[in-house]
């Protein structure tokens, strides 16, 4: 993927996921009260959450005009994956992994429910995967991390996705309803579950050289 002549906005959840990254950028600007790091790439911050992501993501294309949004920051692993804390993972696309319904045979996706958040699209979005040396797959967006075997096994089983994160969908979404351009990559930071593994630094570094990588 060729990226030298697009207007290109990386949406994090917080600044420290991008970590070093962003550390030489001047602030120049703000969306929604948070901080917009540089102009190439604009690096912005949207505060955790798809409803944020969401928003933040939505007033940045329309701003900056943008040819493409890659989302990233931290990610767990769910169970069955090959990936290890501090590995790098591309997403080839992304699903709303708790939007749904909860009946007494299981959870439906909102297909279950006959209705679709995005004309054509209903839980899940393609991604246009960067070229970045790392595994890629499905990423899994959730309101709530998975911190118990039960919940990990759970999003892993209605989604086959590797990873889980609290932002990626929305930010597909908002994008795919702007007729944008969005990819994805992600670090992880720990195995969803009860034996989370945490280490944010570990994650942290394998943004900071994703992007080093696609942008620098």
């Amino acid at each position: 993927m060729d990226i030298e002549d697009e207007a290109e906005v990386v949406a994090v959840a917080t600044e420290d996921e991008a970590g070093a990254f962003v550390e030489d950028l001047p602030r120049t600007d703000t969306v929604l009260g948070r901080p917009v790091y540089g102009d190439s790439p604009r690096v912005v911050v949207t505060g955790v959450g798809r409803s944020n992501a969401a928003s933040s993501v939505a007033v940045a294309v329309e701003r900056y005009d943008v040819d493409r949004v890659v989302s990233t920051g931290v990610a767990g692993a769910l169970p069955g994956s090959t990936l290890d804390v501090g590995d790098t993972f591309v997403g080839e696309h992304v699903v709303h992994a708790d939007l749904g319904v909860e009946t007494s045979e299981g959870f439906g996706s909102v297909e279950h429910l006959g209705f679709e958040t995005t004309e054509g699209f209903y839980d899940s979005y393609p991604l246009d995967p960067l070229d970045v040396d790392s595994v890629s797959g499905g990423i899994a967006t959730v309101s709530t991390v998975s911190a118990t075997d039960e919940a990990a096994e759970e999003v892993r089983r209605r989604t086959e996705c590797e990873v889980e994160t609290m932002e990626t969908a929305a930010v597909a979404q908002t994008a795919t309803q702007a007729d944008v351009a969005v990819s994805a990559v992600v670090g992880v930071s720990n195995h969803a579950g009860e034996d989370r593994e945490f280490d944010f630094r570990a994650g942290q570094r394998a943004v900071e050289e994703a992007l080093e990588e696609v942008y620098r």
